[in-house]
């Protein structure tokens, strides 16, 4: 492959990847739905370099940054294998390569979290409650956060639906199963200095 044809497929993948991040902002529903048959594997690509970039930038050592990145690959691998051994329709690598496509959308709210916090905190350093701007910045945060949170449940919610193909009870009592085993990780990985928030 030469350096044009790289280019030409890079540039094509962001055009694909910004199609899809608006049709998760328009119609998730049908957008997971879309990439859960195509296995589309670029986005993954792409919110992995993004992910990269964004430790390379708050993170001050490379060693740390080494850590967040082996930690955030290790969770998400381990989550699209555990999601996938629990039973669906489909084989285990039919189902593994459904997850490997939608799972990583759930990562766009995350994505768009951590480096909306990272410039924040730059613009607008700590403490801010000591002026009413200060309180109204963070309540508009807060807000922000809240809806991404939602936004994040339901691209999870999809995720599981389509890729294991179960009903409604069984994708919830798959998420209790994910949450059960996560949070103590979570935990381990903030009593490590690794992530004071669950880069999830």
């Amino acid at each position: 492959m030469d350096i044009n044809t790289l280019f030409a497929y890079l540039i094509a993948s962001l055009i694909i990847f910004a199609r899809t991040f608006a049709g998760l902002l328009i119609n998730p529903y049908k957008t997971v739905r879309t990439q859960s048959i195509s296995g589309t594997v670029s986005h993954a690509v792409i919110i992995c370099l993004m992910s990269l970039f964004y430790f390379s930038l708050a993170k001050p050592t490379i060693s740390e940054i080494f850590l967040a990145t082996v930690s955030a690959f290790a969770m998400y691998i381990l989550t699209i294998f555990g999601f996938s051994i629990l039973p669906g329709d489909g084989t285990f690598h039919v189902r593994l390569k459904r997850y490997n496509a939608t799972w990583a959308l759930s990562y766009v709210p995350t994505i768009i979290w951590f480096y909306a916090s990272f410039y924040l905190f730059l613009l607008f350093p700590p403490p801010r409650s000591e002026s009413m701007q200060g309180v109204v910045l963070s309540v508009l945060f807060l807000a922000f956060s809240l809806s991404l949170l939602a936004w994040k449940g339901i691209l999870a919610y999809l995720s599981i639906r389509f890729s294991s193909r179960v009903q409604f009870y069984r994708v919830l009592y798959y998420i209790f199963l994910y949450l059960a085993v996560s949070i103590p990780v979570w935990i381990l990985l903030y009593n490590l200095h690794i992530f004071r928030v669950p880069f999830v």
